[in-house]
């Protein structure tokens, strides 16, 4: 798909009105995927790629965030990655 990207967060790109939607994740909150189809292909969920053998079939939130935190590092995705930067350009 294509994104809009706007520095004003609030401005809805589209031009649509209506009540915003407020998503929350809570302590409790799970995928409702299993985690073998969430992997990426070639990092599986568990010990063999970055997740715990132990963890269950449908992962928490914390979970979720340790799994992309070892792909990221095994992949050495986070020296490529800049924060708090403005996107000027996108190609």
């Amino acid at each position: 798909g294509i994104w809009v990207y706007e520095a004003a967060s609030e401005l809805d790109p589209l031009g649509q009105t209506g009540p915003r939607l407020h998503a929350s994740m809570h302590a409790s909150l799970r995928t409702n995927l299993p985690r073998d189809l969430m992997a990426f292909f070639d990092f599986p969920f568990d010990s063999s790629g970055g997740g715990i053998d132990e963890w269950p079939r449908y992962p928490g939130h914390a979970q979720v965030l340790y799994y992309l935190e070892e792909f990221a590092d095994a992949f050495s995705i986070r020296q490529r990655i800049r924060f708090n930067a403005k996107v000027l350009q996108a190609v």
